[in-house]
């Protein structure tokens, strides 16, 4: 079976490690940024959209200090109220009392702020926490460990991470990354189930990311093998003719030899060679 990951090691690529956060220390306020940022105990607590942004412009930039000026550009995109520089202090206020610690938002000399990411738990953090349990769990052959962190990794995700902060380049590039993350952690899941004999567990998650992907081959590719798996040939090759139909009319591509080549061998019932996806680096 395929490993998570290729290349770098998935600790080398952790996002906000600097939190430190002692998990076992104490029932944290957790902060959420796979989704729309938000503030977390039993369930998201359900900032306002314009404290979401201000959340998750902060903890996208690591800590790092970020000038008022900045801050009230993006808050307000760039048609700021004259009386902005009051109405982010207000913001910020509001935000600490939404974190619960006054000193949770440093303010600089230079007028700046920065989160201190070391009082919180991550959502972002703990996710990528179970992409290395997996991994571990998955070089000591223990699969059905490697696909439970996994599963628990990817139930954190409430939507597109860093959801409403789009129009920020950084957030915006972070987001692309994240997701990629993603992918290839439930290919590695989704993989691993079909491999050691989940197929049926793992359909409707596999199914929910081909709809979610439609010009996605190793996800149709995944799909198709699980409906074999469970005797449903004809649904595995009805899988088939809606990516190559996709792909065709969206692309102006046909599907690719190896799409190609798991259809022929399911429907001549013959079986077929499951290669390790190899879908890419975290």
């Amino acid at each position: 079976m395929a490993p998570i990951g290729r290349g770098r090691a998935v600790s080398e690529v952790t996002f906000l490690r600097q939190s430190n956060f002692d998990r076992k220390a104490a029932v944290p306020i957790r902060i959420c940024v796979l989704g729309a940022p938000d503030l977390c105990l039993e369930a998201p607590r359900g900032l306002s959209r314009r404290l979401s942004r201000l959340l998750g412009y902060l903890v996208v930039r690591r800590g790092s200090f970020v000038s008022s000026a900045v801050l009230i550009d993006w808050l307000w995109q760039g048609d700021p109220p004259k009386s902005a520089q009051s109405a982010l202090r207000v913001h910020m206020t509001r935000l600490r009392a939404e974190l619960g610690d006054k000193e949770s938002i440093v303010v600089s000399p230079g007028s700046g702020y920065r989160i201190d990411l070391t009082k919180f738990e991550l959502d972002l953090d703990v996710f990528e926490e179970e992409l290395l349990l997996a991994e571990e769990a998955r070089r000591r052959h223990d699969i059905g460990n490697a696909i439970a962190h996994l599963s628990a990794g990817l139930a954190l995700w409430r939507g597109g991470p860093f959801d409403g902060c789009e129009d920020s380049a950084v957030a915006a590039a972070e987001r692309a990354r994240l997701e990629q993350v993603r992918r290839q952690a439930q290919l590695s899941m989704f993989e691993w189930m079909v491999a050691s004999g989940e197929a049926e567990k793992a359909l409707p998650d596999l199914q929910a990311a081909v709809t979610e992907n439609p010009g996605d081959e190793l996800f149709a590719r995944l799909l198709m093998r699980a409906l074999e798996r469970i005797g449903c040939t004809a649904g595995a090759l009805r899988i088939f003719e809606e990516t190559e139909t996709w792909l065709r009319y969206e692309l102006g591509i046909g599907p690719s030899a190896e799409l190609q080549d798991l259809a022929g061998h399911i429907a001549r019932r013959e079986q077929p060679i499951e290669a390790p996806l190899g879908a890419g680096t975290w």
